[in-house]
């Protein structure tokens, strides 16, 4: 959060919003990286295996993949 807004004011240049495009992977882009930042915590508070099933879980919903028991 504290890099979007210089990173945004950069983007927009001299009309004050951002493009489209950029809205677009701004949001592509930040998924994977807070996926990997919570895998981080999750390891510095060894808690590890438990964020690596959410993240299982939540990548198997997101692409349609159902796990069967």
């Amino acid at each position: 959060m504290f890099l979007k807004r210089p990173i945004v004011a950069w983007a927009s240049g001299d009309t004050g919003e951002p493009p489209v495009l950029f809205s677009v992977l701004y949001y592509v882009l930040i998924l994977p990286f807070y996926n990997v930042l919570l895998l981080l915590y999750g390891a510095l508070f060894g808690q590890f295996s438990f964020f690596w099933e959410f993240e299982k879980r939540f990548f198997g919903r997101l692409l349609g993949r159902h796990r069967t028991p």
